[in-house]
């Protein structure tokens, strides 16, 4: 979704941003919560494709959201809701997603020019070592499209 800035304050203003957050998908926030062998079950199965559909739902969603974080006062929106930290527990649980993180990535390289939504994502310590790991992860294809995405 590309949508001009008054589109996207429209959309903040109709609280789009909470109904996209509880849009990312069951299997994924549930996934968050698993443990163990279940999660390296979870993970690996994503890894091959068994569960496609979601995390493809999961890249759209994140998508928008990524568009949505382009205009300055939706810091204040993002801040309001649990979307900060759905990314950062996203972030730090499907760094092999390169979609995905790209697209967690640019919203919160978006939100963190901003205090209150820095703050959030940098309370886990966990999350920025996710990003640091995700450079070595990804390295060359996710720091190019962040770069490009930022000029």
């Amino acid at each position: 979704m590309s949508v001009e800035e008054p589109g996207q304050r429209l959309l903040l203003q109709a609280g789009a941003l909470k109904a996209l957050t509880n849009l990312l998908p069951d299997a994924m926030l549930s996934a968050l919560k698993l443990e163990g062998e279940a999660q390296a079950k979870f993970l690996s199965e994503a890894r091959v494709g068994c569960r496609s559909v979601e995390l493809r739902s999961c890249v759209q969603v994140t998508g928008v959201l990524r568009n949505l974080a382009a205009p300055k006062e939706s810091a204040k929106e993002f801040a309001e809701t649990d979307s900060v930290p759905a990314l950062c527990a996203i972030l730090r649980r499907f760094a092999s997603q390169a979609a995905l993180m790209l697209n967690v990535c640019r919203v919160l390289s978006k939100l963190s020019l901003h205090q209150t939504c820095r703050s959030m994502i940098t309370q886990h310590p966990d999350t920025v070592k996710a990003l640091v790991s995700l450079l070595t992860l990804h390295n060359t294809k996710l720091v190019r499209q962040l770069a490009c995405d930022e000029i």
